[in-house]
């Protein structure tokens, strides 16, 4: 065999690459990748309009079911989209009290996963993004009902 050596190294010749995989490409980032498509999300956001009214005009079982699949999925990747941008923003000023902290010469304090989903969902609420639900309240509200019943003293 001639070419013993090209196999040894690799086929220059064959030597594709695919730059959403490679490193040489440079790594991810969301925060960058929102900033610069933003305007799909906006373009999805007119679809939905469209969509929701074209599902309003729609003649069979069908077509409806069709396209509120369609507008289902534009609606959950609308709020798993607010849902991350809200993280990320709690995280950033996390992340700047514990540099503040630091350099006071404190030690970090890293926020748990589940704090960090509870402020996410205050911040949703607050923003108007997500509605609480009146379950939840309502459940939430017996649960601190009976934490101060039993914190009072028994009768005798």
């Amino acid at each position: 065999m001639k070419n013993w050596k090209l196999l040894l190294k690799g086929s220059k010749k064959n030597a594709n690459r695919d730059p959403r995989f490679d490193d040489l490409s440079g790594g991810y980032n969301a925060e960058f990748f929102d900033e610069n498509y933003q305007f799909l999300h906006e373009i999805q956001d007119e679809e939905l309009k469209e969509l929701q009214k074209e599902q309003k005009g729609a003649k069979t079982a069908e077509d409806k079911e069709k396209i509120s699949r369609i507008v289902q999925k534009f609606k959950e990747e609308k709020r798993v989209r607010n849902k991350r941008q809200v993280t990320r923003e709690i995280i950033s000023q996390n992340l700047d009290e514990q540099i503040a902290q630091v350099e006071e010469g404190k030690n970090p304090f890293y926020m748990k996963k589940s704090k960090l989903n509870e402020l996410v969902k205050k911040a949703l609420v607050a923003k108007g993004l997500e509605r609480e639900s009146k379950k939840r309240l309502k459940n939430r509200a017996t649960k601190a009902a009976q934490k101060s019943r039993k914190s009072f003293p028994s009768r005798r």
